[in-house]
């Protein structure tokens, strides 16, 4: 159970809560699980049975200004198991299946809709999945699975996944599968509620259907008895059959969800480095390139505030005992695309293209044989996002809009903290 309360700093939810006095918002979450999980073992062959139950209520009132999305879900899952050797342990089978209800009542209040959805929906599917496992050298994992449901019909789900060890010290991976997803488009997209801008639903909502596929190789570098360099790098592309685009891209006061009409994909290249070649000093470096792009009114360009360069830097250094502990971290944020807000007035349009920009994080310990004792400061360089809420001298205008976030908000911050250990 959380309650989140934002806005101008006079707001007071009492007194203020669906006026133009001062601008609020406002989130409550209740929400209640239910988890069992049983397992029993036959013994013969490595068979045993999983079953695993789940119950779930959530209720959820919100506000922003005028607008308001309230929901209430509930939900049952079941799913069951069976595992066995075949033959012998190099060859596995697991077999099982599984049913989801789940019952979704959504009050969504905008400046041009005011709306109540009830959607009800199970899916009742089986799935198989074979592993072959040669001398802990080579994996393959063959799966496939069925789900039947109430709105959608039919919906199957390959999947394949091999594992080889090259050598003691280096291993590849390959991996294909296809991914289905119910998409929520106002639950998942509640930041652009915290704007003036206007919803239009274009045709029904269907299930995001994706191909899915990735190869990643890893190297150890063994030098002396503990010190190696770990290389890890991977390459993954996900291709959309069936999506459902939310373009807040197009005009600045409007969203528009409609079914993708054209190429949407994800290509995602990363190269991780991590080092332990000093005594008592760990390194880590990464660098990430992700190429994202849908098609939005007939063009395929970049996911507006999604930066394809991103880059990670860390340092853990510990003195001898552990006594004295030091962390540095720095992240390297590349430009992103910004959407087209020229038809705003001059006071309220954007830059294209955000800036790139690093961030600095840094952390001592000092460790005692019950206490640790520590102090760091995050955002080093103090950068934060110019203007990060538009018209906010207007917030019941017609241009306010406070979903355009690309860069960090909050500037330099002081820490400090301590931590006691119980002794057993």
């Amino acid at each position: 159970w959380d309650d989140k309360i934002g806005g101008q700093m006079e707001f007071n939810p009492t007194q203020d809560k669906f006026t133009n006095n001062h601008y609020g918002i406002g989130i409550h979450n209740e929400k209640y699980d239910l988890d069992a999980k049983h397992g029993f073992f036959l013994n013969k062959n490595d068979r045993s049975i999983g079953i695993q139950t789940k119950a779930t209520y959530h209720n959820q009132d919100a506000y922003f200004g005028y607008n308001r999305y309230d929901a209430t879900e509930k939900s049952i899952y079941a799913n069951i198991i069976f595992h066995t050797n075949i033959a012998n342990e190099n060859h596995k089978m697991d077999v099982g299946s599984s049913f989801m209800y789940n019952h979704l009542n959504e009050y969504f209040n905008v400046p041009n809709i005011d709306t109540l959805w009830n959607n009800q929906y199970n899916t009742t599917g089986a799935f198989a999945q074979y592993t072959f496992d040669y001398q802990k050298v080579l994996t393959m994992i063959i799966g496939f699975r069925a789900d039947y449901n109430n709105l959608y019909q039919w919906i199957y789900t390959p999947r394949f996944h091999v594992k080889y060890d090259i050598s003691e010290n280096s291993s590849v991976r390959f991996s294909l599968g296809k991914g289905s997803h119910f998409a929520y488009p106002v639950a998942e997209n509640m930041s652009l509620m915290v704007s003036a801008r206007k919803w239009y639903f274009n045709g029904s909502i269907k299930p995001e259907d994706a191909w899915n596929s990735g190869i990643s190789f890893s190297h150890k570098i063994k030098i002396g008895d503990e010190k190696n360099i770990q290389i890890n790098t991977d390459a993954y592309r996900t291709e959309f059959i069936n999506q459902l685009i939310i373009d807040n891209i197009t005009h600045p006061n409007e969203v528009r969800i409609y079914e993708l009409n054209g190429k949407s994909y994800s290509n995602s290249f990363q190269l991780n480095i991590t080092a332990s070649v000093i005594k008592h000093l760990d390194l880590t470096l990464i660098g990430r390139y992700n190429d994202v792009k849908q098609t939005y009114q007939g063009k395929l360009i970049q996911k507006a505030l999604s930066s394809p360069f991103k880059g990670l830097f860390t340092a853990s250094y510990n003195t001898k005992f552990e006594k004295w502990q030091f962390d540095a971290t720095v992240q390297y944020i590349g430009k992103a695309t910004i959407p087209d807000f020229s038809v705003n007035p001059e006071a309220y349009q954007l830059m294209t293209t955000s800036p790139d920009y690093t961030i600095i994080h840094f952390q001592i310990t000092r460790r005692f044989k019950r206490w640790d004792i520590y102090g760091g400061v995050e955002n080093l360089t103090d950068f934060t996002q110019h203007m990060p809420i538009i018209a906010h001298d207007d917030p019941f205008g017609n241009y306010f809009d406070a979903s355009v976030i690309w860069g960090p908000i909050m500037g330099r911050m002081y820490y400090a903290g301590f931590r006691f250990k119980i002794k057993k």
